[in-house]
């Protein structure tokens, strides 16, 4: 517990030294550090025509992967620059949700990851519960993000059924 306290009290007072110091990179003047105002936003490099729900952006081999739940699916878009990932992307639906089921209500925060020489797909899904609430996995056939994907089903952790 001890070491607790003195691990938050050493990151609280190394905050406040990077907060407070002034920076100096190379030969440029040393600049004063500020916090930007509470109420700047920071605007999306993605902007799209159509909801774009659960972004996740991954970038592997020269392009810009980009996956989203789209109500009732999952979609990848392909993309070489950030700037046409919206404007001109290749379009994949890689999984729609079944009619009933597990897996057949609130499909969320899909994630798309490049593991052993495939894509995998990890995605959050209900029974339209809460406490229904799982994770699942999709696996792609090939090295291509947007080839055809075989459901893995839910991923189980022994001893707990939970997400």
């Amino acid at each position: 517990m001890q070491n607790c306290f003195r691990h938050r009290a050493v990151a609280v007072i190394a905050a406040h030294i990077v907060a407070t110091t002034t920076c100096v990179a190379g030969n440029a003047p040393a600049v004063k550090a500020q916090l930007p105002p509470k109420a700047s936003v920071l605007p999306s490099p993605i902007l799209s025509p159509r909801d774009t729900a659960d972004p996740w952006i991954v970038y592997r081999d020269g392009f810009y992967y980009f996956a989203f739940t789209a109500g009732n699916r999952v979609e990848i878009w392909k993309s070489p620059t950030l700037a046409t990932l919206t404007t001109n992307p290749v379009k994949k639906t890689v999984w729609t949700k079944p009619e009933r089921g597990a897996r057949s209500e609130d499909i969320w925060a899909p994630e798309i990851h490049f593991l052993r020489g495939k894509w995998y797909v990890y995605f959050t899904a209900s029974d339209g519960t809460d406490d229904g609430r799982r994770q699942y996995v999709l696996e792609a056939a090939t090295d291509d993000a947007q080839s055809e994907y075989q459901d893995r089903g839910q991923i189980v952790v022994p001893g707990a059924d939970v997400y």
